[in-house]
């Protein structure tokens, strides 16, 4: 008569087992947080494009651009991490949704302003706007999409991660 014998693992197979599928998460993990850093790097760029472009769209409806509403937290600027970042674009159809950074806090968001005419020295004869990016989560996103938004009184491509704008003559 044969004994019915139940198979089972070691100890030590257990032990190699968990040891090989650490490795493996050790290896894939850190890669893997890699990518969702370029890829939040890539959205927001992407955002601030959509911004800037809903932006023009409300100024050639309106000879004007939206109003900034101004944060003393951020030096003055509207900062999406402060509540309804441009949310009139949304009301007036300009978008389909409010445009967040998407982590939003302190580090990471987007700001926006308005200037007057020749303020900073920027050649034009209207008011003109400047919306940044503060940070870029990846370096090697950031050294690629670098921007040269300046005037000779002021240089926002050292202040933000990334800034474009409209309605001057800036120095690119």
């Amino acid at each position: 008569m044969k004994k019915n014998r139940q198979r089972a693992f070691t100890l030590v197979e257990l032990v190699v087992v968990l040891s090989v599928v650490a490795l493996l998460a050790g290896v894939v993990i850190p890669s893997g947080h890699g990518y969702l850093r370029t890829h939040r790097d890539a959205r927001r760029l992407a955002h601030i494009e959509l911004l800037a472009g809903a932006i023009e769209r409300y100024h050639a409806d309106h000879q004007s651009y939206p109003e900034p509403v101004s944060s003393r937290a951020f030096g003055g600027w509207e900062a999406s991490c402060e509540g309804s970042f441009l949310q009139v674009l949304v009301d007036e159809g300009y978008l389909d949704h409010t445009l967040l950074d998407p982590i939003n806090d302190a580090n990471f968001h987007y700001r926006y302003w308005v200037y007057q005419p020749g303020r900073y020295d920027c050649g034009g004869r209207s008011s003109y706007f400047v919306l940044g990016i503060k940070s870029f989560e990846s370096e090697d996103f950031a050294r690629e999409h670098r921007s040269l938004l300046a005037c000779r009184g002021r240089d926002w491509g050292r202040e933000f991660a990334y800034a474009c704008g409209a309605g001057a003559t800036f120095e690119r």
